[in-house]
């Protein structure tokens, strides 16, 4: 008898990121997507829900929750603003902060209240949150904040819910199989200590 595929809900299931590791993700995982306008790995995918989340964020989780169990959730949004700190507007910070925590939080917070999420739930965050890039500002602190959520949101749901960061160096120089690697070793870990993953390349 086949072994069944573990099922992950990637959100983000669009951009540079995804179109590294989808195609061999699929390979070894069921995966179900929620992906803006950018929906073309379609084909990777077994559903695929197009939306925006800023506006339609509640009614594309508690869709996705309703019609598929999942063992693993990606969250990998990213809204980049290039600008300094100082160049930034506050509806700017706003939207970085509410892609990068606030509403990775409310996806959490509905996966366990539509089936009682209890998995790796797991943010793709970037080793630029420790570094300082002038036009890459806003990106750093948000991605910074995103490993201290998942350092609280570990701590606060203890023995369901074991949150994890990926985190890679700039991805013009890590080849698709190592992220790929990467990802697969933070959906396996069953350590619930073990929160950050990386890959430093320059």
């Amino acid at each position: 008898m086949e072994k069944q595929k573990k099922k992950i809900l990637f959100v983000g299931a669009g951009g540079e990121v995804a179109s590294m590791v989808l195609p061999s993700l699929a390979e070894t995982y069921d995966i179900v997507g929620i992906a803006g306008k950018r929906d073309t790995l379609r084909q990777y995918c077994v559903e695929m829900y197009s939306g925006d989340l800023f506006s339609n964020y509640a009614t594309l989780f508690e869709t996705a929750l309703r019609a598929h169990t999942f063992d693993v959730i990606v969250w990998n949004p990213v809204k980049y603003l290039f600008t300094s700190l100082m160049g930034s507007t506050r509806e700017g910070l706003h939207r970085e902060f509410d892609l990068a925590v606030a509403l990775p939080i409310e996806c959490v917070r509905s996966a366990r209240k539509v089936q009682d999420f209890k998995g790796n739930f797991i943010l793709v965050s970037s080793l630029s949150a420790f570094n300082y890039r002038e036009d890459l500002a806003t990106y750093s602190i948000v991605k910074n904040a995103q490993i201290r959520t998942a350092e609280v949101l570990s701590l606060e749901l203890e023995g369901s819910v074991a949150a994890k960061v990926v985190a890679p160096s700039t991805v013009r120089y890590i080849s698709s199989e190592e992220l790929t690697q990467l990802f697969k070793t933070a959906i396996e870990d069953t350590n619930p200590q073990k929160i950050f993953y990386k890959i430093e390349k320059e």
